[in-house]
């Protein structure tokens, strides 16, 4: 009973990293048009089904994995909208381009900051060092994932800057997201829950190909 588990789950994680690759790959080549309207029906279903993987391929307490979806996407969005209305950083997303907006801020996004958070979480579970330092370090892998997004965000035109910067990001906008990916990654442990997911690394490492890739497809 054991290995046929052992074995119905890797089926699962091979079928998920191939789906996402697939839908990467997809997204990449058809991001790279820049055409308005494919940006919704490529990047929204894209980020949804990055979540759903995550999701599927947690093992153990589903429960609480779920609790911690809607947690940490409701108050990952919150913070959002409190950035935007407040003009904190001066940023401002391109309307409807990455979905419904709520208060000025993509639903999505929401979604998109849990993935980061659930990531980073797994990614340093296992290092033999105090929670602080994880945290710090957690946060700073997921700044160098924000940063390449920024790259291809601003190119894209999904989102923009008061003064556009000319370096292609904005620092100060990263230097509050790794506070907030450094807050979040150590408030996750009010909701403690097995961190075993194999798919973690997998997810990890397409994100980085993905921006990699759509950046330098931009540059031509």
């Amino acid at each position: 009973m054991f290995l046929m588990r052992k074995h119905q789950r890797n089926q699962i994680l091979s079928w998920s990293v191939a789906l996402l690759s697939f839908i990467y790959i997809l997204a990449c080549f058809g991001l790279s048009k820049r055409s308005e309207g494919i940006f919704v029906f490529l990047s929204v279903p894209t980020i949804a089904v990055t979540a759903g993987v995550l999701l599927i391929n947690h093992f153990g307490e589903k429960e609480k994995v779920i609790a911690h979806f809607f947690i940490f996407s409701i108050l990952l969005f919150a913070v959002e909208v409190l950035f935007i209305h407040f003009e904190i950083f001066k940023k401002e997303y391109a309307n409807e381009l990455l979905g419904t907006s709520v208060f000025g801020v993509p639903v999505i996004i929401g979604i998109s900051r849990w993935m980061s958070v659930y990531i980073a979480v797994h990614l340093v579970k296992k290092l033999k060092i105090n929670r602080l330092k994880k945290a710090l370090i957690g946060a700073a892998l997921l700044i160098f994932v924000a940063w390449l997004a920024e790259v291809v965000g601003i190119r894209l035109k999904l989102w923009q800057y008061e003064g556009n910067p000319s370096i292609g990001f904005n620092p100060i906008n990263l230097l509050g997201l790794f506070v907030v990916y450094f807050v979040g990654i150590m408030l996750s442990r009010s909701i403690r829950f097995k961190k075993k997911n194999p798919a973690v690394i997998y997810v990890y490492i397409i994100f980085i190909l993905f921006f990699i890739s759509l950046s330098l497809i931009l540059e031509n």
